[in-house]
């Protein structure tokens, strides 16, 4: 199995920046609250005066994943809000074929964000290896589409030249597939509130070598050609990451 980005996700984000700037409300918290920090986010990477599109997707339990849409690198971790002060810690994985400074490809990542609620995370992280830089992020309201079995299932495929992914996902969420490398998923997923686009996969992958695991993460349903033809994913086994725009199969 390769290790895989799409070039969709290009498209994916062109999209949801157009729909984005969202009129959802409730961005302070009352007196006492906490701001929910879920969301599926649009925005932008900076380290080093290098500006990195991406796209992100969080619960209101604060698990993330910010999916870098140019070049496969991922961070992922937990983020704890009081008020509107957001604190994050987990592992940030390099661009694909890149390095962090120190030569390794997975470190440790801390962020520190404002958050208003529904509307927009912004702040700085910091890497394990050394590298800082600032995250901006703008809520899009493909966020509150309710979520379900029955539009998460169907036939998912990837395709990149002579590769090709297929996952098939059933109406209680369970999934199975295989690619062209002879690696085989076997998986199921989770919904962790219905009221909003965002879905817990738990996949095992076996007969792929090095890269057999168990990957968790999350997703979330967007629009390329038609509604909710697009599942974006990120992934990770603690060691490998997997970033990837699916398409269904009727979609060209």
């Amino acid at each position: 199995m390769r290790l895989f980005k799409s070039n969709l996700l290009l498209t994916v984000v062109a999209i949801l920046l157009v729909a984005c700037g969202s009129d959802s409300q409730n961005s302070t918290p009352g007196p006492g609250a906490n701001a929910l920090p879920g969301g599926i986010w649009v925005g932008q990477i900076v380290a080093l005066g290098d500006v990195q599109p991406v796209l992100a997707v969080s619960t209101d339990a604060g698990d993330f994943r910010v999916l870098d849409v140019t070049t496969g690198g991922q961070f992922a971790g937990t983020m704890t809000v009081t008020g509107n002060s957001g604190t994050g810690t987990g592992l940030a994985w390099a661009a694909d074929g890149t390095t962090w400074d120190d030569g390794s490809g997975l470190t440790s990542l801390e962020i520190t964000a404002n958050v208003m609620e529904r509307t927009q995370i912004s702040g700085d992280w910091t890497a394990g290896s050394g590298e800082t830089g600032t995250l901006t992020l703008a809520y899009d309201d493909v966020h509150a589409r309710p979520s379900s079995f029955a539009s998460l299932g169907g036939i998912w495929f990837f395709t990149d030249g002579a590769y090709s992914l297929f996952l098939s996902i059933d109406s209680n969420g369970d999934i199975t597939g295989s690619d062209t490398d002879g690696c085989v998923f076997v998986g199921s997923t989770f919904i962790p509130d219905a009221a909003f686009n965002t879905y817990a996969l738990t996949i095992d992958l076996s007969s792929c070598g090095a890269l057999n695991g168990i990957y968790a993460g999350l997703a979330f349903l967007t629009d390329s050609v038609a509604t909710e033809d697009t599942l974006v994913v990120g992934l990770d086994d603690g060691t490998n990451s997997v970033v990837v725009a699916l398409n269904r199969p009727d979609v060209t």
